[in-house]
């Protein structure tokens, strides 16, 4: 698993390992239990990728933008913006392989 900042911290759903989630450490411990007695309650509606939702079709979870050209000054705006989304662990972001 990836490091992650130090407001944040991993804990598995399921006693073999499966299942992790991010967790804010802010939390105290009544907070924490209640949230993963929630989690693990509900863990047969959450995905870890899109193959994972059962009964949704992937094309309403997946946008893929076409790429743009930008000008100088919006492509240091936008390196810094996905720079910060990958610093703070987002997946949401994937990289396009030119063929």
């Amino acid at each position: 698993m990836k490091p992650l900042r130090s407001h944040l911290r991993y804990k598995c759903l399921s006693p073999n390992n499966v299942f992790p989630v991010i967790i804010n450490t802010k939390l105290d411990d009544p907070q924490f239990e209640k949230l993963l007695d929630v989690l693990k309650k509900h863990t047969s509606v959450m995905g870890y990728s899109i193959d994972d939702i059962k009964g949704i079709n992937p094309s309403v979870c997946m946008h893929r933008q076409p790429q743009r050209r930008l000008n100088p000054n919006m492509q240091e705006v936008a390196k810094k913006e996905v720079a910060s989304y990958l610093m703070l662990g987002f997946s949401i972001i994937s990289p396009i392989v030119n063929r």
